[in-house]
């Protein structure tokens, strides 16, 4: 859904039945993340040390990654979030695009989560509403 609606393109999580690996690499950083949020002088230390690369790499390259095939693919081509956030913005850098993307990217994957499990909670403690709509379709 992420991708859907945000950049007007599928990770086919939902056909597939397995996560995208750029939202699986988001996952892993977000949570190394959380653990160094309250000492950012360590993530400083960490990064700055031979062989130890940036956390938050893969998700900044698939960001950018998204970003680009926007760009070529997608720009002024419907309505999407990313199109929304970059509306009236000519004069960002390369670098706040990726991270404007990439802040989408952890917003939307953290909505759609919080949605799913309420919507989850809302079915199982109402079993009489899943039966409304039986037989119902768009």
């Amino acid at each position: 859904m992420v991708g859907d609606v945000g950049y007007s393109k599928s990770y086919n999580c939902l056909n597939s039945g397995s996560l995208h690996q750029g939202i699986l690499d988001l996952e892993k950083s977000l949570a190394k993340a959380v653990i160094l949020w309250p000492l950012p002088w360590l993530v400083r230390i960490i990064n700055s040390l031979p062989g130890m690369s940036n956390p938050m790499q893969a998700p900044i390259d698939f960001a950018a990654s998204n970003l680009g095939e926007w760009k070529v693919f997608k720009r002024n081509k419907g309505p999407d979030i990313l199109s929304c956030v970059f509306q009236g913005k000519s004069d960002l850098t390369y670098e706040e695009e990726v991270e404007d993307s990439m802040m989408l990217q952890i917003a939307a994957s953290n909505t759609t989560l919080a949605a799913l499990t309420f919507a989850m909670y809302y079915l199982s403690v109402n079993p009489e509403f899943p039966r409304q709509f039986k037989g119902f379709h768009c």
